[in-house]
Parts: structure tokens; sequence; C-alpha cells
């Protein structure tokens, strides 16, 4: 039995996260069903509620209950001292932001979205530079409150990753880069074939929601707590201790895309369904980083729904909602879905190239911060590095630089979050599998609950009671690091 903390920040907590979901369904609706000319009273609605929850988190006796909370806390209450070092830390870092400053900042990140989605539609950089140019501008002053004397660049990464460094994920890609593109080629020949999917189009959308439902049934998804839906850039949020909702995009040339894309925002949600609900409110029942996020999600897309072992039961499943594929062998899908060739989309990317595409991403956000690139510049450094990495340029805007939603909702530094949830997934799949041998025959019949259960006992029910290279420590043996992941990649592509 942990020590309750004190009342006041128990009432303070059941507070700020109803603020804190309300602007989350806010967001969602706009996401899915707002109409075009709300979103200027929608920024009004979301910049209010930011206020209100940094007014209330900034009051001077809020840092006094934390200290008497800290004074009268048993040493040995885990529980407890996570907690508050962790309202330590949001105290600490919302006392910093001018309370005008978070105005601004939700209200320009929530009229941005319509600028970037309009854009993009047009494929017209020049369309949302001035957007950016402002969105930039503040991310630089939120970093600069923010700063203890670090790189401006380390605050932002920290915001997604605590703990996580520009010279973390620099050295990570130095290592990992070299040695993705040298697996390149014999990836893409092993890989190679006719592309017997894209023979057999259309694909009605009706048809891609119930296969996707479906898939969804398959790896536990709780519809009781969870919901999916469209939107431009597929997404997932939390409402609520039993509301995780979803979205995903369609297009009848094929339904791999969004295939993938909801087993990815599944994989999220089911991270969201199995913390643990009597602590929701809690910062110590949230998800404990964007990368432990990342790697479930990455987790159920591919190393579960690309692998050789999940391919029958997929195959089979696709066929009875797609009758022209009734002839696809397991071996075609696997070939057809795990297919690796560079290419301009990263939610479309094969697992080989999709690390070069954050690793390019990082590149701009990094300069960025350093001073060296401002928004005019960005399409082009975007396509210089398109064609370093992937060794091929974006044929315009929306292929390149304005593929992506996130700068439009100011999520600066997330995109590492990928990459090192990439390799936190194979850490925790090798952790998984040598742990209890039964998962991969289990998932070989179709069967996701052992994995699933697994992962509740040994990462999801752990929320942030630890750091998170703690509690990858805790469950694998070891911190993040490449060698399982590269391995996984080896063994599946030679």
């Amino acid at each position: 039995m942990h020590t309750p903390h004190p009342r006041p920040l128990d009432l303070l907590a059941r507070e700020l996260a109803i603020l804190d979901t309300t602007t989350s369904l806010l967001h969602w609706d706009a996401e899915t069903g707002m109409p075009p000319r709300a979103s200027a009273w929608r920024a009004e609605q979301t910049a209010y509620l930011a206020s209100k929850s940094h007014h209330l988190l900034t009051r001077t006796e809020v840092d006094q209950w934390i200290r008497e909370a800290m004074d009268e806390c048993d040493p040995s209450d885990l529980h407890s001292l996570s907690n508050l070092r962790l309202w330590r830390r949001q105290h600490d870092q919302a006392s910093k932001l001018p309370a005008e400053f978070v105005e601004t900042w939700e209200k320009t990140t929530s009229l941005a979205r319509d600028q970037w989605v309009a854009a993009r539609a047009s494929s017209s950089f020049s369309t949302f530079e001035p957007w950016l140019t402002k969105l930039i501008s503040l991310a630089r002053d939120k970093a600069r409150y923010l700063c203890d004397g670090g790189a401006t660049y380390d605050v932002w990464l920290d915001l997604h990753d605590p703990g996580v460094t520009c010279q973390d994920v620099r050295d990570c890609f130095g290592s990992l880069v070299p040695e993705l593109r040298t697996l390149l080629s014999p990836a893409m020949a092993t890989t190679r074939g006719p592309d017997l999917l894209s023979e057999k189009h259309p694909y009605p959308q009706e048809s891609q929601v119930k296969l996707n439902r479906a898939v969804l049934d398959l790896i536990g998804f709780d519809w009781e707590e969870g919901a999916l839906a469209l939107s431009a850039h597929p997404f997932s949020t939390t409402l609520g201790p039993c509301d995780s909702r979803i979205t995903t995009r369609y297009t009848e040339d094929s339904f791999l895309g969004s295939l993938y894309g909801t087993l990815h925002e599944g994989g999220h949600a089911l991270y969201s369904q199995g913390l643990p609900k009597n602590l929701h409110a809690d910062p110590v029942g949230q998800a404990v980083s964007y990368t432990l996020h990342e790697s479930q999600s990455r987790l159920w897309e591919n190393i579960v729904g690309r692998s050789q072992l999940f391919a029958p039961t997929l195959t089979s499943l696709i066929a009875s909602h797609f009758p022209q594929l009734a002839d696809l062998s397991p071996s075609d899908y696997w070939r057809a879905c795990n297919k690796v060739e560079p290419s301009h989309i990263r939610t479309e990317a094969d697992e080989v190239t999709y690390n070069l595409h954050i690793a390019l991403r990082f590149e701009i956000e990094a300069a960025l911060f350093d001073g060296t690139l401002e928004a005019a510049g960005i399409p082009t450094f975007w396509n210089e590095l398109s064609e370093k990495f992937l060794g091929i340029r974006p044929p315009d805007d929306a292929n390149g630089c304005l593929q992506d939603i996130h700068w439009s909702a100011g999520l600066f530094g997330y995109f590492p979050s990928y990459t090192l949830g990439n390799l936190a997934s194979a850490q925790i799949y090798q952790a998984a599998t040598a742990a209890n041998p039964t998962l991969e025959p289990a998932l070989a019949d179709g069967n996701c609950l052992p994995l699933l259960r697994w992962l509740q006992d040994h990462i999801h029910s752990h929320a942030s009671l630890y750091p998170p290279q703690e509690l990858l420590l805790h469950t694998t043996g070891a911190r993040l690091h490449s060698a399982p992941f590269l391995l996984y990649l080896k063994k599946k592509f030679l």
C-alpha cells in the first residue's frame, strides 16, 4: 500500500486532468469533425483552458504542497516519491513560462493546424511558411524560458523524453545510419517481386474500415474504451481513463497505409488502455515517455504486424474483406507489406528506411534550434537531406516538408522518439519472448493476447513509476541500445 499524497495535490490533479482531457477532446473534434469556420473560436477555447491549467499549476501554494509532501513521505514509498518527483518537474517547468506566452502558444498551434491542412492539400509551402516562422519563433522562446544553461533543442527533446539530449540522438544516428545503409541493398533484394496488391485495387473504404476494426479486435483493442475515426493525419489521443481514441486515413488504391496506420495508432491506444485507471489523474499514472509510447505502436505495427509469424492470420483476414486477394499467399503478402525501397512518405516507409526519414527531420530541427536554419530554408534543406539519406528528392512539398502535422501542432523534438521507440520495441520484444517462449507460437496462431498481457504487466502497468531508462532496465535488463533492433532487421531481411 502506498501513502496517498496530500489532499490539495489530489484535488489539483483531478482538476488538471479534467482540463487536459477536455482540451484533448476539443483537439479530437478539430481533427475529425469540426466545421472549417469554427477554428478561430476553437483556438480561443483551447487557449483559455491552457491558461487555466497553467494558473492552477503555478500557484505559489503548489510549491509548498510539494515541499510538505516530500518532508512527510516515507522513503520506502516508491509510488509517492515518483509522483512527487513528477509533480516537481511539472510545477517547475510551468512556473518558468509566462501566462501570456502559454495562451499565445496554444492559440497559435490551434490555428496553425488548418493552415497546414490547406498548404498540404495544395502542396504550397509558401502558404504555410508565415505560420511556421511564427511557430519556430515561439518554440525558440519556449526553449529559452525553460532552458537552464543547456542547448535549447535539448529542452524540446527532454519535454518528450526526459533525460534525452541532442548529443544522445546524434550518437544514436551516427551508429545506426551506416548500418541501415549497409542493409538497404540486400533488404531490397529480399523483398523484390511483383506488386500483387497494387494490381488488384480498388479497395473500397468501407471494406478497409471493417478490416481495420477486425485487426484491432485481434490485437486486443477494447471497444468499450476506444474509438476509430478518420483524419488528415493518423493520431492517437486519450480523453479519460476509459477513453482512448485513434484515427487513420484511406486511399482506395491501397489498404496498406490505412491498415498499418491503424495498427500503429492501435498500439498507442493499447498502452493508454493498459495504464492504471485509478491513477489516471496523477503524474505517476501517465505514460512514461514518448519513446516508450512509440515502442508500443511500432511493436504492434511492425514486429507483429509485418512478421512472418502473423502473415498467415493477416492474409486470411485480408482475403475475407477483399475477395480479389483470395489467392494471395502469406509469403507474397509478407513480401508486399515489407517491401524495402526508399520512398517519400515517412508513415508509409519500410523498416529499413524509416529511421533515415527521422534522421532527416532531426537534422532540420537541430539546425532550427542552433540558429543555422530558418523556416524559409526548410524545403531546400529537406530535399537535400532526402537525397543524402534516401537517395531521392520529393516531387513537391506535400511529399516533402509538408507531409507531417507535428510542427503545426507545436511538436518540435518529437520525431527522434520514433527512432528511439523502434530501438525500444525490439529490445522489449526480445525480452518478452525470452521470458515467455509461448508468445511466438501464440502469435503464429493469431493469438495476440499473451503478448498484450506481458506488455501490460511489464510496461503499461508501471506507467511513470520509474524514469524511462530505469523502466527499460527493470523490464529488459539493459538501458536503451540499438543492438536488438539491428539484430531484428538482419534476421528479418538477411
